[in-house]
This record gives C-alpha cells, structure tokens and sequence, in this order.
C-alpha cells in the first residue's frame, strides 16, 4: 500500500473519531481551556540562574496572549486583540500594574503572490472504502475527501524599534504577520539571537531587521457516503523570511498537504 493510502486512512479515522486520537498526544507544557490553548514557548535558565519562562497562548476567536515570567514571577503581559488592531500591555513593577494599549497595524499583503499560493475552494480528492467489523456484524463504509486550502501572505515588516521585553517583542511580530503564539515566539528569538541580544534583556533596541510570512490553512472534509453526515479537520504551516533565517516553516493543529491525498 503506498504512503499515501496509508495516510488517508489515518486521516479518515481520524476525522470520524474525533479528537479521541489528539487528546492522548498532547504534551505535558500543552493546556486547552475552554477558550484558548496555552504553551510554553520559551523556558530557559540563564548564565545568572535566573528560569525564564514566555508563555503562549492562542484563542479561539484569533487573538493571541505573551505571559514573561522570571523565577515564577509574572513581569509582563501582552494581549493581540485582532478585531481592534491593538495590544494590550500590562507590567508587573513593584507590585503595581501599569497598562497600556497600543496600536498596530499588520503588514501589507503581498502584491505578487505565485500560483501555489492562490486560495482554491473545496476540490475532490476521491472517494475511501474501508471495511468495519462490530464482532456482530459487519459492512463496508466510505466516505468522499475534499479539501480547501486558504492563504495569507504578509510582506516585509521592520521590526526597528523599542521593545520592553521578549513578550512584548513577540506579540508585535505575532501582529503584523498574523502568526500564533508559538511561531510567533520562535521568530522573536531567532531575531535575538542574530542580534546578539539575551531573551533576558529589557529596553529591547531593534534596528532595521526584517520579517514577512506566508501562512497556509489546509482544511480536509469527509462526508460519509451513506449518510452525507461530514466532518473535517485542519491545520496551518507558516513560512516565514526574518533576517539571517530563509524559509523557516511552523505548522499548528492537523496539517496535513494537499499532495497526501492526490
């Protein structure tokens, strides 16, 4: 059976069970709540001993949160409200909270997008059969995959400027070019660490350094033969450009390509 069979079986039992299969492989720095999935993007302990943690956290509606948190202590937050375009800024100083928002602006689409990257609507990709046994009875079932793809392209953006912290940093970068937490962090500390710059350091100074990205959201459908009951499931990768870093990819949920199914 070639691999690609294979991998279309796995996504129909999948798809048809749930999220049974995901749940169990969930790891232990992965907690979902009723709104949002929480990760530990960063932990790290410095030359000093001092643990640095940068927590992630992806909504349900989009939004997405930056929780800085030094020896176990929470020194700042940031909230990306998409729908309003800004970010909500709180500092933990002395046992007092300031807050700020600040707005922003995501970077530009790009003018010239290549053929691969051009949103197509739900395209059939063949019908499977698969045999079923209860130990009472048996039969056979099938269902017709199809699957949509959507892009988002974002050009150029210059991260110059003034950061308080690696959160707040992230969550300008998680803005512009509409990335989850989780690349979103990963792309924060690529640029510190071509800058030179500790994940530590606060009165972050960024001088031109340039990131852009291209996200793909690939949603495969199955609709039983029998009943035309469907369900699907989808997943993301992103490839990001930064300075010193070509062609970076991320992928969140159930990515699967399109080719798995061709």
């Amino acid at each position: 059976m070639k691999k690609r069979q294979i991998i279309s079986i796995l996504m129909i039992a999948t798809i048809f069970i749930g999220s049974t299969l995901t749940s169990f492989g969930a790891e232990a720095d992965h907690k979902v709540s009723r709104n949002y999935t929480e990760e530990i993007c960063l932990s790290e302990v410095t030359e000093t001993g001092e643990k640095l943690e940068l927590i992630g956290r992806d909504y349900q509606n989009g939004d997405v949160e930056f929780i800085q948190v030094m020896d176990g202590k929470i020194v700042s937050e940031y909230y990306v409200d998409r729908s309003k375009h800004v970010i909500n800024e709180t500092l933990h100083k002395n046992g007092k909270l300031m807050h700020n928002q600040n707005a922003y602006e995501e970077a530009p689409n790009l003018e010239y997008v290549p053929p691969k990257y051009v949103s197509r609507a739900y395209a059939n990709a063949g019908t499977i059969y698969w045999n079923w046994s209860n130990g009472s009875s048996s039969g056979v079932c099938g269902a017709r995959i199809s699957f949509d793809t959507a892009f988002n392209t974002k050009d150029q953006y210059n991260l110059n400027g003034r950061y308080q912290d690696l959160a707040a940093l992230t969550s300008l970068i998680a803005s512009v070019i509409a990335l989850p937490a989780s690349p979103a962090s990963a792309v924060a500390k690529n640029a510190l660490s071509y800058l030179g710059i500790a994940s530590t350091a606060v009165g972050i100074s960024i001088p031109n350094y340039y990131v852009s990205a291209i996200s793909a959201k690939v949603t495969h459908k199955a609709t039983d033969t029998n009943s035309s009951r469907s369900n699907s499931l989808s997943g993301t990768e992103y490839t990001v450009n930064q300075t010193g870093y070509a062609q970076k990819t991320y992928r969140t949920g159930n990515y699967y390509p399109t080719s798995s199914f061709i």
